[in-house]
């Protein structure tokens, strides 16, 4: 969805986290959806990774003076609006994720570009794991170019990979994010993540 010219969206990336014990690993899943929207779910090897990214610039009569208003208990209670309807049950916002969500969200705007790898080699997984959350799984949908979260949550219910992740029946909470750079080609970044404890 070419949304204003805004960015497309980038692959989701769905990986499971597998027990320590089990040998046999899970395929990593990578999609996409549009206005530079990214979707990665990953899996206890720790997989990650993007494909098939059209990206596009904000043109000069859509660029933001200031970021845009975000409330992430807001955008939390508009997705489990929408999971509620599908008849998945509400997911709290955890502080751990929400702050995996921030760290990726930061360092898209840093580096003005979107993606589920983090500047340093991270994948999803590697930055719940690092705030201290005990994931079983972990999933992650990134954005890039919307001017507020409806335009993004939009976007992610139209691409079946993304819709996957804002669905997942296993997941049993959430963190959100949210950063902008004036200067950026996309100016906001969001980033989105779903986990569930290892077992």
């Amino acid at each position: 969805m070419r949304a204003r010219g805004i960015k497309p969206p980038k692959a989701p990336q769905t990986v499971r986290l597998k027990r320590r014990f089990d040998t046999k690993a899970l395929p990593v899943v990578f999609r996409f959806a549009r206005p530079v929207l990214v979707s990665l779910m990953v899996s206890l090897g720790f997989l990650g990774g993007c494909a098939d990214t059209v990206t596009q610039e904000l043109p000069p009569a859509m660029r933001l003076s200031e970021a845009p208003s975000f409330s992430a208990a807001q955008a939390r209670n508009m997705i489990n609006a929408y999971r509620v309807t599908k008849g998945r049950r509400p997911l709290p916002l955890n502080a751990k994720l929400t702050q995996a969500a921030r760290i990726q969200a930061t360092d898209m705007a840093r580096r003005d570009t979107m993606t589920h790898k983090g500047s340093d080699g991270s994948d999803v997984s590697a930055r719940v794991a690092r705030t201290g959350y005990a994931a079983g799984l972990a999933a992650e949908n990134v954005a890039a170019g919307q001017h507020n979260f409806q335009e993004v949550l939009d976007g992610w219910k139209k691409s079946s990979s993304h819709n996957r992740n804002l669905l997942l029946s296993d997941a049993a909470a959430m963190g959100i994010a949210m950063d902008f750079s004036k200067s950026g080609k996309y100016q906001t970044y969001w980033v989105l993540v779903l986990a569930a404890p290892r077992r």
